[in-house]
């Protein structure tokens, strides 16, 4: 049904300027005459609550951005250079990526969520020992598993060890979910964390793990998804498969439907993790494949036809995916840029606050064709512009420009400090 919506709101978009129409998805009014849209009606109050403040940078999040996480996690610039040294984990190509680029950027979703270090370190590799859905591996498991842990250490290596060899597919209807599309057919856990869950080894056979010890292996496998969640994947449909009868790799790198999978997987869990991750409005959020699925084509048809959408019209189309998937920052960030274009500073404004707080949860990109640093700053910057613009004594320009003649160049440009602009930025 909300694909049928979204097929009716890109037809209603055709409508004259001035027009008023009702958005098919969400119900309520938009102007198309370069008017500020108004207010969905809705009782989802994650999509339209936007604060003014955005919120400071967690320190787990600016770890990522600097790629230093040795405050959070000791010793693991040692772990990372021994990874780094080797050919296994730095040449092998997976999903979009390198396959060491992968593991870092789940290891640092994880630590972006505040994960113990135990379980961070098994993302960083988590299939090291391969994998259900992956059939490569690095270490074998019935020989390799002293070296293994000599490299991470003993808690994450044994995290390492159960991913890469039990059934995970069938934990909290992980499978199902995905073969079904469906976020319904979830299977929360049940019992206390120490409770034990029968599951299946390729090594062991039968065998039991605790609740606590599933949950850290889903969370880990949501982060491991996120972090390579684009629609054509190297990995799965090119490498591993034969014949190729799938879509040529890269494509276009359009993001991948998987957020209602994930978002429930977390739910099922949640209540048994030491640390419950801030995604997904901290893991009580439900989302529609059908509902994911329309808002991924709104946004990417206003990114790939941009020059052929109209500002009112795309901001109609991403305010409507928005009230579809409410939890993704990249969608707030172009938002905000098409207010900001159009002059409306405090929607702007708002809307880069929303993203940096959104990005912030999500602890990676959803929108691949930046890098999760690139994503943020843009949004920082865009929202410390927006921010300019409204002050008292705007004067025109939201860069703070630099005196003195000397800082004018050749073209007549005043120039702009980069640490006065860092420091104006949230």
């Amino acid at each position: 049904m909300a694909r049928l919506a979204a097929v009716a709101l890109l037809l209603a978009l055709h409508a004259r300027a001035g027009d008023v129409l009702v958005n098919p998805i969400v119900g309520h009014e938009v102007r198309l005459d370069g008017g500020s849209t108004p207010t969905p009606k809705t009782s989802n109050a994650t999509a339209t609550a936007l604060p003014v403040v955005p919120p400071a940078m967690p320190e787990s999040v600016r770890a990522f951005v600097y790629r230093d996480w040795s405050a959070l996690d000791e010793g693991i610039d040692d772990v990372l250079r021994r990874m780094g040294a080797m050919s296994a984990f730095v040449e092998f190509p997976h999903a979009r990526n390198t396959f060491f680029n992968h593991l870092k950027g789940t290891y640092g979703m994880l630590m972006a969520w505040n994960q113990p270090v135990a379980v961070a370190r098994a993302g960083l590799a988590h299939t090291a020992y391969s994998g259900d859905l992956f059939e490569f591996f690095i270490f074998d498991p019935t020989v390799g598993r002293a070296e293994m842990r000599a490299l991470v250490g003993g808690p994450a290596e044994a995290l390492i060890y159960e991913f890469g060899t039990v059934a995970r597919h069938e934990f909290v209807g992980l499978g199902a979910m995905m073969n079904n599309r469906s976020h319904r057919l979830a299977r929360p856990l049940v019992g206390g964390p120490d409770d034990r869950v029968a599951t299946r080894s390729r090594v062991e056979g039968a065998k039991t793990l605790s609740n606590r010890e599933v949950a850290e292996l889903i969370v880990v496998s949501i982060a491991d998804y996120l972090d390579q969640g684009v629609t054509t994947n190297g990995r799965r449909d090119h490498h591993q498969i034969d014949p190729l009868d799938t879509r040529i790799f890269p494509g276009t790198v359009e993001p991948d439907v998987s957020l209602y999978w994930a978002a429930a997987a977390c739910k099922a869990v949640r209540g048994h993790l030491a640390v419950i991750p801030p995604i997904f409005d901290r893991c009580t959020a439900d989302i529609a494949y059908e509902d994911e699925a329309a808002a991924r084509d709104m946004y990417w048809r206003v990114v790939q036809d941009s020059n052929r959408i109209s500002g009112d019209a795309a901001i109609t189309m991403i305010a409507a995916a928005i009230e579809l998937l409410p939890h993704v920052g990249e969608m707030h960030v172009l938002l905000a840029q098409l207010h900001f274009r159009a002059g409306r500073h405090g929607e702007a404004r708002d809307h880069a606050a929303v993203a940096l707080d959104r990005m912030y949860a999500f602890g990676g990109t959803w929108d691949k064709r930046l890098t999760y640093e690139s994503w943020i700053a843009f949004a920082r910057l865009l929202f410390a512009r927006s921010t300019a613009a409204l002050d008292a004594d705007f004067d025109g320009d939201t860069l703070p420009r630099a005196a003195g003649d000397h800082n004018v160049n050749d073209f007549g440009t005043r120039l702009v400090s980069i640490p006065e602009l860092i420091s104006k930025m949230p």
